[in-house]
């Protein structure tokens, strides 16, 4: 039963999150990218942090208790979902859409705040529906799928 509860809750934590940062210091002290660069990196961090998510998300078969599932977002969900968050922060937005960019990610963080203080809301809501509405509005279909 847990197991079916959680895994459209952990399904849905897929299309907040983002998370592989391989691009270093460098990338915040660039130049603003292009709306083509930003989207492109973006939706690779959106996908790599996916993949992160889905491997969690496996683990719930061998999930048998609430708390064994608290524990799975708490320790593994949230953390993924930080790193993709923080990876984004890290892009430099195009001229002209930072503010766009910058609801995006307080919206997201937002969320994964939300998560933190109560691991269960995940579960009983959608606290990520905002931030992947912004993404999709902004092409960041990877991060909103």
């Amino acid at each position: 039963m847990i197991r079916t509860a959680l895994l459209p809750a952990l399904l849905l934590s897929l299309t907040a999150g983002c998370g592989d940062d391989t691009r270093g210091d460098a990338e915040t002290k660039a130049e603003p990218l292009t709306k083509a660069e930003f989207t492109t990196k973006a939706n690779k961090i959106c996908a790599d942090g996916s993949a992160e998510l889905q491997a969690a998300a496996e683990k719930l078969d061998k999930i048998r208790t609430k708390k064994e599932a608290l524990s799975l977002v708490s320790g593994s969900v949230v953390p993924i979902i930080q790193a993709q968050h923080d990876d984004l922060a890290k892009l430099r937005p195009p001229e002209g859409d930072e503010a766009k960019v910058e609801d995006l990610l307080a919206s997201l963080q937002q969320a994964i705040d939300s998560v933190k203080d109560n691991p269960k809301s995940l579960f009983t809501g959608e606290p990520f529906a905002e931030a992947n509405d912004l993404a999709a509005s902004y092409g960041l279909e990877k991060c909103a799928e």
